[in-house]
């Protein structure tokens, strides 16, 4: 009875330990609704990456513009730079932007840059870690002294933003659903200034350093800035059409790499660009 009864004993410690090994190796498993690149990451069995990708942008100096018929800017340089380091040719277009986005969402390009943040974009992007920190914020002409604390304190403004885009939906969320002021939308970022320079806006919402590009450019002595609304990361979204999650883990830490050594910081400042971080 007694060899009965150990025997029961060790079957029975056999069986949990078996079921806790089987709970444990089931908790480790990635959930059923993660890509199949995860689950072969998971397994150890990652896809190689690919040795050339097609990105594309938009006319957004100075982080991305035109030069002698080639992309440059800083957002170039330092994706550049991450993908010389995993060893991976970027090409770059520049196109409109309802283009690009299109295009990039078709599986035509492989990433595009550089962009806000969304829900909607992550279900057919994987985010970068962020390229950069910047801020919205309320530009007015010269002779106006606000000084932007609050929505309140626009109370009454026609106010210009670029869109559709993410900064004029970041606006119409500002302005909340009882009006406090007026969007006039427009297809670029320049048209808002203009308008503002001549006195048919009484303010514009933009990005901070997009809007000083913009004055730079068309020598708008006139307006200042009144402060900021909201600070924001950009980043390149990489296709889930076309590359694995690992390919953006892999870029990401390359670009961790170059803000650790400094190069991300030097190549902003090059660029007249204040880093955020």
């Amino acid at each position: 009875m007694a060899v009965n009864r150990l025997f029961s004993l060790g079957a029975f410690l056999l069986g949990a330990l078996i079921s806790v090994a089987a709970t444990a190796q089931t908790q480790a498993l990635p959930p059923p609704d993660e890509s199949s690149q995860a689950r072969a990451s998971a397994a150890g069995d990652e896809a190689p990456l690919p040795e050339r990708i097609r990105l594309v942008t938009q006319e957004f100096p100075p982080f991305s513009y035109l030069e002698d018929g080639e992309v440059a800017g800083p957002a170039r340089v330092l994706i550049d730079r991450a993908c010389e380091l995993i060893k991976v040719t970027c090409e770059h277009s520049l196109l409109p932007w309802g283009r690009a986005q299109a295009l990039t969402r078709s599986g035509e390009f492989d990433g595009m840059y550089v962009i806000g943040f969304s829900e909607a974009r992550s279900r057919w992007l994987y985010f970068s870690t962020p390229l950069l920190e910047t801020e919205y914020g309320i530009f007015v002409a010269g002779d106006n002294h606000l000084l932007y604390a609050a929505p309140g304190d626009l109370q009454g403004y026609q106010v210009g933003v670029y869109g559709p885009s993410n900064t004029s939906r970041t606006l119409s969320l500002l302005r909340g659903e009882e009006p406090l002021f007026t969007v006039e939308m427009s297809p670029n970022n320049e048209t808002g200034f203009r308008q503002l320079s001549v006195g048919r806006l009484d303010a514009v919402f933009s990005n901070r350093e997009v809007g000083l590009a913009v004055m730079r450019r068309l020598g708008l002595t006139d307006i200042r800035y009144a402060g900021p609304v909201r600070k924001l990361d950009y980043y390149v979204g990489f296709s889930r059409q076309t590359l694995s999650r690992e390919f953006n883990l892999a870029f990401s830490r390359a670009y961790q790499q170059l803000e650790a050594r400094g190069t991300v910081r030097d190549v902003l400042m090059a660029h007249g660009i204040l880093p955020g971080r």
